[in-house]
């Protein structure tokens, strides 16, 4: 029975880890607002910088 509890234990911690590990990671849907002014500069750059360094963010554009 030790065994088992000990045997549990680990796999408890492993999955702790995991989780710390994903929530470590930024993820999820952002939608950047530009005005038309500096759209056409600015959104090409920021967009693929953001898929670059964030590739589990979800990007769109709005005006």
């Amino acid at each position: 029975m030790l065994n088992h509890a000990r045997d549990l234990l680990a796999r408890a911690a492993i999955a702790q880890d995991d989780l710390r590990g994903a929530a470590a990671e930024p993820m999820g849907e952002v939608t950047a607002g530009l005005p038309q002014s500096v759209a056409a500069m600015l959104t090409l750059p920021l967009l693929s910088r953001v898929l670059e360094e964030l590739p589990q963010v979800n990007t769109s554009r709005q005006e």
